[in-house]
């Protein structure tokens, strides 16, 4: 038990730190979308999920734009990830958000293909 909470918390931490690092991009995307790539290499779709979900709750735009890029490259293997996109991000006010939710869907269309992607752009 103790081995979980301590887990936990250093997710928890590691969360922190991310919202911090990325807040202090101020112009452009690229490095928002390299440290995507790179949690989506390092972390199992559920453990993206969840980041993604506490990174997403942030008032912070930049954790809110990374957060779409993780349910961008997840959208295709995870339904709930697709949801989230839809439901929620699509709802973002922030229009550097709404730009990495086309760049989200882009990958999820690269994913599954364009043809498949037809009902979702309906």
């Amino acid at each position: 038990m103790l081995f979980v909470i301590c887990a936990i918390l250093a997710l928890m931490e590691e969360i922190e730190e991310l919202i911090q690092q990325v807040s202090k991009v101020k112009d452009g995307f690229k490095p928002i979308q390299a440290e995507a790539e790179k949690i989506f290499a390092q972390y199992s779709t559920h453990d993206c999920l969840l980041l993604a979900q506490r990174l997403y709750a942030s008032e912070a735009h930049q954790a809110r734009m990374l957060a779409t890029l993780i349910w961008g490259k997840l959208a295709a293997l995870s339904p709930e990830a697709m949801t989230i996109l839809k439901k929620n991000v699509s709802r973002d006010d922030d229009w550097r958000v709404q730009e990495m939710l086309a760049m989200a869907f882009d990958a999820y269309c690269k994913a599954v293909g364009y043809e498949k992607s037809l009902p979702i752009i309906k």
